[in-house]
């Protein structure tokens, strides 16, 4: 469970930064059109999905999301939901939680991604980091693994996390987005705990799982966006196409006026280079904020980006981002039920200029 009451974590344009010929550009700008704005996925009443891991392969896109099982519930479960040409043809629950244990109550927040691993002597091809927790509250999160070796499941879990909650009864960690450093089990994951941290998780030998020393992720660069401690957090990553850079969104930290608070308007597109956030230290490029005035929603929180089975954007030439949408109460117009099952999820693209 994200974050809850803050119920989920709940997870214009500025300079930018691209490597042209090699070298470093700051002449390019990251512009989202609204005219690219669509609707990616929509869901029955009672239900939501929330908080993508995509995954584009040619014509087929694969997006894992959280998501209530049983309408009206909320209960986070893992739905995978697989488009052909832009149609919908298969939607159903791959991780769901178990009835004891560490993960017994909610299942959310995937990330999935190509890599090669084997245990008890099954060689697995698809890994996804996923949070659990073991109470119907916004407590105990806890990063834990599921390995496939299909794309289309079925996944087997790890049977503890990976990356545990040393915090009690608080939050916890979660929200990993996770990138494969070799293809053969060592993952960079960046994920919510205190502010944003990340680690090296190597999972090549499963019975001597490692997990470096957390670093805490730099805050340099994003003093522009919100007054917080932390301005952003709730962060997906994918690597540039030359993988020395990484790009990223995130929700921005804000006060919130109306109903709900608990989930923000704005989302930042970053960008960073990819051994500066291994280390913890160079500085953020703010590439573009999302906000209402170019979506029209009062909500646009919760976003993945598009990225191929490795970890890299989908698409060179366009950095897609698939966030999640709320409703938003005024003083005039109540939002209809729980909010949550407002979430659902839409595309915005910006062009890649060289």
């Amino acid at each position: 469970m994200r974050n809850k009451g803050q119920l989920h974590i709940v997870r214009k344009s500025l300079m930018s930064l691209f490597l042209v010929g090699g070298t470093l550009s700051s002449t390019a700008q990251l512009n989202f059109d609204a005219k690219t704005l669509h609707r990616v996925y929509a869901h029955p009443d009672g239900f939501y999905s929330y908080a993508p891991s995509v995954i584009d392969a040619g014509d087929t896109r694969y997006i894992w999301t959280c998501h209530n099982h049983d309408p009206f519930i909320v209960r986070d479960n893992i739905v995978m939901s697989t488009f052909q040409h832009e149609k919908l043809v298969d939607d159903r629950s791959v991780l769901a939680p178990e009835f004891s244990g560490w993960d017994s109550f909610h299942i959310c927040d995937p990330s999935v991604m190509r890599s090669d691993i084997t245990y008890n002597k099954i060689t697995y091809h698809w890994v996804m980091f996923f949070l659990g927790n073991d109470v119907d509250r916004s407590a105990r999160n806890q990063i834990g693994v599921a390995l496939s070796q299909s794309v289309q499941g079925p996944w087997e879990k790890l049977p503890d996390p990976v990356l545990r909650n040393s915090g009690g009864e608080g939050w916890g960690i979660g929200q990993a987005s996770a990138l494969p450093l070799d293809g053969t089990g060592k993952f960079l994951v960046v994920y919510s705990g205190n502010g944003l941290q990340a680690s090296t998780v190597d999972l090549s030998d499963l019975g001597h799982i490692t997990v470096s020393k957390p670093i805490d992720v730099t805050a340099s660069g994003l003093e522009t966006l919100s007054s917080a401690k932390w301005p952003v957090g709730n962060m997906d990553v994918a690597y540039s196409k030359d993988r020395k850079h990484i790009f990223a969104v995130a929700d921005i930290h804000l006060a919130q006026t109306g109903s709900p608070t608990f989930i923000t308007s704005k989302l930042a597109v970053l960008s960073i280079e990819t051994a500066k956030l291994q280390d913890g230290g160079g500085k953020w490029i703010v590439e573009a904020v999302i906000d209402p005035l170019l979506t029209g929603f009062p909500r646009n929180h919760n976003a993945g980006l598009a990225r191929d089975a490795d970890g890299g954007i989908a698409n060179p030439d366009v950095l897609s981002v698939v966030f999640t949408r709320s409703c938003a109460a005024t003083s005039n117009v109540p939002c209809k039920g729980r909010v949550e099952y407002s979430y659902d999820l839409w595309e915005i693209s910006a062009p890649i200029k060289k």
